[in-house]
């Protein structure tokens, strides 16, 4: 139950994360469904994911609302984000359009993807990519495999990326290639 609960502070974080800085007065985050589109696919994802992470029976019990939830918020976004995904907190969409995240990633904190991403398997070999905190994937971007990217990489608009990335790293390019590292003093 506890996991359940954590996605619901998950989603608070989430919805906060809309806002920035700009938070106009406290629990401003509660509207945010209504100012930017990106939040129902936020919306959806959390309440699929706290469902599926109920203990058993309940899981298996409310499991046609998960699934409803899931197509729904999938019809109004044209996002597909897995319920089987495990992202952190202050997940981020920049924009909704053909989002796909396969059920097998982990994402760490300040997750942050723009429209037309797509991260899953590789169809050759089991596993889903892992990424640390503070990842960014840029329009059109595409993860797969069983690979791990480290915390503080961007991954640029339109690559695609197939191997391991270290940590504080910018990467680009068809296959994606390392373009520099960041300076951990930035």
């Amino acid at each position: 139950m506890r996991k359940s609960l954590e996605q619901i502070s998950f989603l608070r974080q989430d919805l906060k994360r809309c806002w920035g800085r700009r938070e106009p007065f406290p629990f401003a985050f509660i509207l945010s469904p209504f100012l930017w589109l990106t939040s129902w696919s936020l919306l959806y994802y959390r309440i699929s994911r706290a469902i599926l992470l109920l203990p058993y029976p309940l899981n298996v019990i409310f499991s046609p609302l998960r699934h409803l939830i899931k197509r729904g918020g999938q019809l109004i976004t044209g996002t597909d984000i897995s319920e089987r995904a495990n992202i952190g907190p202050r997940f981020f969409i920049a924009h909704n359009g053909t989002l796909v995240l396969g059920g097998g990633l982990i994402a760490g904190a300040d997750f942050f993807v723009r429209q037309g991403v797509t991260v899953g398997g590789d169809g050759f070999r089991e596993g889903h990519p892992r990424f640390g905190d503070r990842v960014t994937l840029g329009a059109n971007a595409v993860v797969v495999g069983d690979i791990d990217i480290g915390s503080g990489v961007f991954v640029g608009a339109n690559s695609t990326v197939t191997r391991s990335v270290a940590d504080d790293t910018v990467v680009g390019g068809v296959p994606a290639k390392v373009i520099r590292r960041i300076s951990s003093s930035t």
